[in-house]
């Protein structure tokens, strides 16, 4: 039987205490966050362990657009350990955005890096033909997988791309997790929400 949590515990309670593994690994750029200054549907953000675009539609009750950016083959360099490969292996970097459909309303702003050699034939087609977010397309393949979260925190990027249409710097909450099939990292994504469309912050 469960011993009720004390006031005392239920004051100091921390939702991403036990979400995130690798917060000792978290990139410099990353500033600490308090999740208690957050607003719930930051939190939730943060914590979900589900398609992130069916939680922002239900949410802002708007059908979300996904535009890729960018998807172009790189080096994995220092982010290697985190596919479990070598750092000279080729990935597929895909970066996208994540906006209203009516209201154009950037949520998101996502990049990936996917090891193709890891993926099947069918996701690597989707790939290929732009058919939406990651998670729709795993869900497409039918792919039995797991979310592993590593770190999160608040940043501030510059130089963004033009598509963006938010200028040249934007303040974002961060996370960062990966994607694992079989014992085995597939990708390695990073998703960035922006503070200045936050709702209830």
């Amino acid at each position: 039987m469960n011993r009720p949590a004390s006031i005392a515990e239920a004051q100091s309670f921390d939702p991403t205490a036990d979400v995130f593994v690798a917060m000792h690994a978290r990139p410099a750029a990353l500033a600490d966050v308090d999740p208690s200054i957050l607003s719930p549907f930051q939190r939730a953000l943060l914590t979900i362990d589900g398609t992130v675009t069916q939680f922002i539609e239900a949410y802002a009750m708007e059908p979300v657009l996904i535009r890729v950016l960018e998807q172009a083959t790189v080096r994995a360099e220092d982010l290697a350990r985190w596919l479990a490969c070598e750092e000279d292996v080729e990935v597929l970097r895909r970066r996208s955005a994540l906006a209203g459909a009516r209201t154009q309303n950037l949520y998101a702003y996502a990049e990936s890096l996917l090891l193709p050699s890891r993926l099947s034939a069918d996701i690597r087609t989707a790939l290929n033909r732009e058919m939406g977010g990651l998670g729709k397309i795993l869900l497409n393949a039918s792919l039995e997988s797991r979310r592993e979260a590593l770190w999160f925190g608040m940043e501030t990027l510059r130089d963004l791309p033009g598509e963006l249409g938010v200028g040249n710097s934007m303040s974002c909450l961060t996370r960062t997790y990966r994607i694992i099939a079989g014992g085995e990292p597939l990708m390695l994504i990073t998703e960035r929400f922006p503070v200045a469309w936050a709702p209830g912050a």
